[in-house]
């Protein structure tokens, strides 16, 4: 936070400190690592679930899910981000309102909450249990997407198709969230 003073009026300039995860979401050289990494983890995991089911054709729906399963991943992780985001953007707006209808205390509150929560989760209770209801929307996103993969596109029972879609949202909801900024 910026204060900045001129002889009629205090003017408040807030920085917007990005969580670690955010980066995730800019283009740069570091895809070139995040990519293989999510689809090694996105085959291990996927492997190992349908190796424990009984099916005739389990390397052939390895090979013609992965890619699939990898978008399915990276777009419930982007709703993840997305919920977890809109929640501080909302919550600064508010507090942006409250310092111009003259509670100033209780906007800089709302203000310096969110900038603090995104910075880290481990700063207070409610930015951790928001950033672990984050995750759970991941996660949960990655269990419909997949479980509606498997049973569309492969024609698995559903009880097939939950078995590794939960799998998939367990092992792979994005729990980097949970970083910290500063360390």
């Amino acid at each position: 936070m910026i204060k900045l003073t001129d002889q009629k009026s205090d003017y408040v300039l807030y920085n917007l400190a990005f969580p670690l995860w955010f980066i995730v979401w800019i283009p740069g050289w570091w895809w070139l690592v995040l990519i293989p990494i999510n689809f090694l983890i996105d085959y291990t995991v996927l492997g190992l679930s349908i190796r424990k089911i009984e099916l005739a054709e389990k390397s052939e729906i390895k090979r013609k899910s992965i890619f699939r399963v990898c978008l399915c991943g990276f777009l419930s992780d982007f709703i993840g981000a997305l919920f977890l985001f809109g929640i501080y953007m909302i919550v600064t707006f508010f507090g942006e309102i409250f310092i111009d209808l003259g509670n100033r205390d209780f906007g800089l509150a709302l203000c310096r909450w969110a900038g603090n929560s995104m910075s880290s989760c481990w700063n207070n209770v409610p930015a951790f249990v928001l950033t672990v209801v984050s995750v759970a929307v991941s996660a949960l996103c990655i269990f419909i997407f997949n479980k509606q993969l498997f049973i569309n596109k492969f024609g698995l029972s559903e009880y097939h198709a939950e078995y590794i879609a939960v799998r998939l949202a367990v092992y792979t909801a994005p729990y980097l969230f949970l970083i910290p900024l500063i360390f």
